[in-house]
């Protein structure tokens, strides 16, 4: 996943307040995603050449489900928690790979 996709699914999570309950309304007359329930919205003007793209790219990822209104979505459970899985599947291993460096240095220099 791309820095840029990242982003926009974490302005999805917030916009839909962390819920896979909320329906998210893409205008394009306006270039905004809006929140059905709270009516807030997201200015994505930003990404407007390829909103359509990425918003079919999360579905297909499996972040987003598409309503069968075109342009209403909502966010998946992997969606909503989606810094969780970043938190594992990167974080963690990161932070095991330098605590084991350090122990092998620790241990390499002892024996000298």
């Amino acid at each position: 996943m791309t820095i840029r996709l990242f982003k926009l699914l974490l302005k999805l999570v917030d916009l839909s307040g962390k819920s896979t309950e909320v329906d998210l309304l893409v205008d394009s007359n306006e270039v905004e995603i809006v929140n059905d329930r709270t009516k807030d919205s997201f200015d994505y003007s930003k990404y407007k050449n390829d909103i359509t793209g990425a918003l079919k790219k999360l579905s297909y990822k499996g972040y987003i489900e598409f309503a069968k209104e075109d342009y209403r979505f909502k966010l998946t459970y992997n969606g909503v928690h989606i810094a969780s899985s970043v938190w594992e599947s990167i974080i963690i291993p990161a932070i095991v790979s330098i605590i084991t460096t350090l122990i092998v240095l620790f241990i390499d220099g002892l024996s000298f």
